[in-house]
Parts: C-alpha cells; sequence; structure tokens
C-alpha cells in the first residue's frame, strides 16, 4: 500500500479526484487522510450503492477483511446491511 500513497501524493494536482481500483480499497484511508482531492476505492463504493432505496443487499467475499469491518462498525448509519 505505500505504492498506492505514493502514487495519490504524487499525482493528486494532475486530478480533481482518484480512484483506487482494488476492491477491497487498499490504502483508502490512508489516502483520503493525505490527499487534498477525494479518493474513492470500488469496495466502498459498492456497499454505498447497496444501501440506497430500501432494498436489502448482501456482500459475497472470499476475504472479510478488517478494514470493511471496521467500516461497517464505525459509520453504521450509511451501512444497513442485510
Amino acid at each position: 500500500m505505500p505504492n498506492i500513497l505514493k502514487f495519490v501524493l504524487r499525482h493528486q494536482d494532475e486530478y480533481d479526484a482518484l480512484i483506487i481500483g482494488c476492491a477491497g480499497d487498499a490504502g483508502l484511508e490512508g489516502a483520503r487522510e493525505q490527499a487534498r482531492i477525494p479518493i474513492v476505492g470500488p469496495g466502498e463504493s459498492s456497499l454505498v450503492l447497496g444501501t440506497l432505496g430500501d432494498k436489502r443487499f448482501s456482500m459475497v467475499t472470499t476475504s472479510w477483511s478488517e478494514r470493511v469491518k471496521r467500516r461497517l462498525v464505525r459509520e453504521p448509519d450509511w451501512m444497513r446491511t442485510a
């Protein structure tokens, strides 16, 4: 993940926002803490999208990372998981 952070810091002046292209959102929190532009990840974006509307959703994964667990616990208001 150090390479992700290095890339973000090196290129943040070239873009209005960056997407970290890893479904597990590797380096997302650290990049957000240090960058001056919005940083998004496909994992978090998918979870947020799943909470829209009044439908239930599930997440199927082969690796339930501690990072995802922390995110679900820390911000339960936007995470209404089934």
